[in-house]
């Protein structure tokens, strides 16, 4: 029933053979370059339900794959708003990569730290895998400089691991400082996410 929106406008959205012809990759595929004994780590904050990303693999013709769930303390409990960021993470890794072991790592918030960096830093601390995908992000000056300082020695620790680190471009892009998903012109400039 959840995906029942979906399915009736699907053509509308952007699947993974979109994905696949907007940036070259078919080619790739074709040649058996799928993620094949390569493990990616996702970083979250929630727990998700498994269901969600067998359903969107079942609906894009994606081999059977399940990623590994990893618990870093108790599970936190499922938070909709965070679920659908994890979903799509973990979901968009195994669509370019369909035949990689994708490793969703989440960690409950606590009251003085953010789950996504107790995540972040259990990936790169047990070296859960040598490519992490991040897509919880904000715009790099609203960090400030403890939080720089943080996430500057956390991805050098993670390349002396050999430990390759993505962080989405937000969803504003090269905007990432100005409100998300605003359909008014850019005021803060050209930023960077964290």
């Amino acid at each position: 029933p959840e995906w029942d929106f979906f399915l009736r406008d699907l053509k509308h959205h952007l699947a993974p053979g979109d994905f696949a012809k907007i940036y070259d990759v078919t080619p790739l595929l074709s040649n058996g370059t799928d993620g094949t004994g390569v493990s990616i780590a996702i970083p979250g904050r929630t727990s998700i339900q498994l269901s969600d990303v067998q359903t969107f693999r079942r609906i894009f013709g994606l081999p059977v794959n399940d990623p590994v769930i990893i618990n870093n303390g108790a599970a936190p409990a499922v938070n909709q708003n965070d679920e659908y960021e994890s979903d799509l993470d973990v979901q968009w890794a195994g669509a370019v990569a369909p035949n990689a072991t994708v490793k969703f790592v989440t960690s409950a918030s606590t009251f003085v730290t953010d789950g996504i960096d107790l995540s972040n830093s259990y990936i790169i601390d047990n070296k859960v895998a040598p490519i992490m995908s991040v897509s919880y992000g904000l715009c790099e000056a609203f960090f400030g400089d403890a939080g720089n300082a943080f996430y500057a020695g956390l991805f050098q620790q993670a390349a002396v691991e050999g430990i390759t680190v993505f962080v989405s471009s937000g969803d504003n892009g090269a905007a990432g400082c100005d409100a998300p998903v605003s359909f008014v012109p850019a005021q803060n400039g050209l930023a960077v996410n964290g």
